[in-house]
């Protein structure tokens, strides 16, 4: 019984590899080509319908994102919750050094407006942090009940 567990479980984790390698070939390395050619404003050089073209594209890829997202959460429900921990526990450094970095841009620039922008993007990262530290709270604390 317990080999043919180890056994779904290497074939759903193959399964899982093979999803992501499709995802980062069909809809991430066309995100990535499609923001290069924004960047380099390269689209808004060119004729109208190689700009259509780009939207068809661009719709095609979000679509592509939406399926795979969605077919990825399908494939990784046992995940359990110490992933989820960890990937807010990083979120949470990121926004807390987003809103000391802001913050020190907020003191050192001397434009009014500038000062309102990085002292208000300072304001949105403490909130997030908070939001992503109640977050962890509230995923420990059902953990904790359900282990119960």
């Amino acid at each position: 019984m317990n080999i043919i567990l180890g056994e779904e479980k290497d074939v759903s984790r193959k399964k899982s590899q093979k999803l992501k390698l499709l995802r980062l070939l069909t809809a991430q390395l066309i995100a990535i080509c499609l923001l290069i050619m924004v960047l380099t404003q390269a689209i808004f050089k060119s004729p109208l319908l190689v700009q259509v073209c780009f939207l068809i594209i661009t719709l095609c890829t979000a679509g592509l994102n939406y399926y795979f997202i969605k077919e990825a959460r399908e494939a990784n429900a046992q995940e359990s919750s110490a992933a989820t921990v960890t990937s807010q526990v990083i979120f949470t450094v990121v926004f807390l050094l987003l809103m000391v970095l802001s913050g020190y841009k907020a003191i050192q620039v001397s434009e009014f407006a500038s000062k309102i922008i990085f002292s208000a993007a300072a304001v949105i990262s403490f909130i997030v942090s908070l939001l992503l530290l109640w977050g962890i709270r509230y995923v420990k604390k059902t953990s904790f009940f359900r282990k119960r």
